[in-house]
Formats: structure tokens, sequence, C-alpha cells
């Protein structure tokens, strides 16, 4: 069996840097351990402690690595390898994700919401102190809103009619579905159903006449 032996160094003082002095302080540790060695009766003071050569090893400006630092060191270089590797990767497919989300996108989607076609949007708002009216009336002939002051066709129908006395047009409309679009979400708008169109003509005029015709801001 082998027998722990203890070799007592001297320590030699060099200047750091110089490998020449460091070579040197090494092979004098070496040579005093071996003569040590030599001369020792007892088996506890001839044996060279690790720490002790790698420290006087490192005076040359070698590094020395302890087998668990290495593992560590293995084991850390291979995460950062993997972490590398995931996020190229993650990158790489959240690109074609999107690309491929792009290409489904139709021109409205790519525009944004501004470019949708179906949204409404009002006529410029008027002052709602302002004293000008835009007044009409819904011609039952050609079934749609005409400017200016309203008058009595040749044919009247019994029809329901609507008068917008505040909103963002006003006047005599025949069908809800076009007055409802200058009185819905204005706010202070004002509106009536009457069941004839003489009915909603003379409430019109009245209303005109007396000053409680508004035109009021949109608020689209």
């Amino acid at each position: 069996m082998w027998g722990i032996r203890t070799i007592k160094f001297r320590r030699i003082h060099h200047e750091a840097g110089n490998s020449h002095s460091a070579l040197g302080t090494v092979a004098s540790v070496y040579d005093e351990a071996l003569a040590t060695q030599a001369t020792s009766s007892s088996p506890d003071e001839s044996t060279v402690r690790l720490s002790e050569l790698v420290a006087a090893l490192e005076i040359m400006g070698m590094k020395f690595i302890s087998p668990t630092d290495q593992v560590k060191a293995e084991e850390k270089e291979i995460k950062r390898q993997e972490f590398a590797d995931t996020s190229a990767n993650d990158l790489a497919d959240a690109m074609d994700e999107t690309l491929s989300v792009a290409d489904s996108m139709s021109d409205f989607e790519a525009l944004g919401p501004s470019a949708n076609p179906n949204q409404y949007e009002g006529p410029p708002p008027s002052p709602a102190s302002s004293s000008r009216t835009e007044t009409g009336f819904f011609c039952p002939t050609c079934k749609s809103h005409v400017k200016g002051k309203a008058k009595a066709p040749l044919s009247v129908p019994n029809d329901p009619h609507w008068v917008v006395t505040a909103g963002t047009r006003v006047g005599v409309f025949k069908d809800w579905s076009i007055a409802y679009q200058f009185v819905t979400g204005v706010s202070r708008s004002c509106f009536k159903r009457y069941e004839s169109y003489e009915e909603a003509k003379a409430a019109y005029d009245h209303a005109r006449a007396s000053g409680a015709v508004r035109v009021l801001p949109s608020p689209y």
C-alpha cells in the first residue's frame, strides 16, 4: 500500500510575470521535495500535497480547474447553447406565423377600422346655436328627401310620415328607416310620427315658423 508522506516546502520569493523565475521556483520545490523524501525517516513527511503543487504551478501562469468546476462549466455551456437554439427556433416560428396571418388578412383588415366602407359618417357638424336651418321634405313620387320648402305633391298617399324638427337633418320623411339616422344618438333631437303627409307637413311648417327647427351636430 502507498503511504502518506509530507514534504516540507521552502517558500521562495520571485517577481510576478517572470516565467523563468516561476519555472525555477517549481524546480526548486520539486528538488527539495525529493531531497526531503530521501533523507526523511518519517513516512508522514515525504508526500507532496496537491494544493501546494497546484499553488506552485499557478506561479507559472497555469490555471487548474477542479473536476466539479469543469462539470459545472460544461453544463452551463450546454444550457446556453440550448437556450440560443430555442430562441432562434421560436423566432423563426413567430415569423412564419406572422407572415401566414398577414397573407390571410383582407384589404380592409390590413388597412384598419378606418377603411371599413360600412362605417357611417354623418355630415359635417353644425353649431346648435346657428340660426341656419336645412329644410326639406320627403317626395312620395321620387321617394327621397328633397331640400327646400315643403310642397304638397299632386298625389299624397295616406301613409305615416315622420317630422324631424331637431336633428342632423330636419324635414318631413316618409319612412322611419330614413328619419332615424338623423336623430339616433343625437343629443336633444326631436321627432314625431304623423298618420298622413298633410298632418306632418302642417306640423313641420308650424315648428319652422315658431323657430323650433334646429340642425344639430352629428355625434359621429
